[in-house]
């Protein structure tokens, strides 16, 4: 009879070891939602760039033209690795939200990015807190819900002549691009 138990008793501390392994393995794979990636369009370099120097390297190309246009104006910046919107930012907001509240029509698309640094997944989770920190004040100004729309990027790939401060902080916004509609 004690064999009998024995048994019995091995067998419901198999069973149990290997239903909380494959429960552990379950949690260990999340899937996530696709999100919308943004193509961005390298521009080209000039002939004499590319017979100078070695392939990935502009030397004709000043930090500055690697830069893509941003506009100080409709973009919210960021300090590294932060959702917090500093008080130089808020009232940019501030001119969004008379905006968006004078012309009941206007709408918003907030585009949130990040700089390279991180994965890919903490990337996009800093840029959608981005996102939301902004929509939140927003709609605390009085900006109706259905006017604000959202698009996390994510992480950007920065040009390989972006190394200062200044290029690296550009990358780390939330870009308000307004539309009728």
């Amino acid at each position: 009879m004690t064999k009998v138990r024995m048994t019995l008793y091995f067998r419901a501390a198999i069973l149990g070891l290997s239903l909380s392994i494959a429960f552990l393995s379950g949690c260990g794979t999340t899937s996530q939602p696709e999100r919308p990636v943004q193509q961005v369009l390298k521009p080209p370099v000039p002939a004499e760039a590319k017979a100078d120097s070695p392939p990935g390297i502009t030397s004709g190309l000043s930090e500055k033209k690697a830069e893509p246009e941003i506009d100080e104006k409709t973009s919210v910046f960021f300090v590294f690795g932060s959702s917090t919107v500093g008080q130089s930012e808020k009232s940019k907001l501030r001119d969004a939200a008379s905006r968006l509240k004078e012309d009941g029509d206007l709408s918003v698309t907030l585009i949130g990015r990040a700089n390279d640094h991180g994965s890919r997944s903490v990337n996009l989770a800093v840029a959608d807190a981005r996102v939301e920190a902004v929509a939140a004040i927003l709609r605390k100004l009085g900006v109706k819900a259905w006017q604000i729309k959202k698009n996390v990027i994510g992480g950007e790939k920065l040009p390989g002549n972006c190394v200062s401060t200044e290029c690296r902080r550009t990358m780390r916004r939330v870009e308000l691009v307004f539309f009728e509609g």
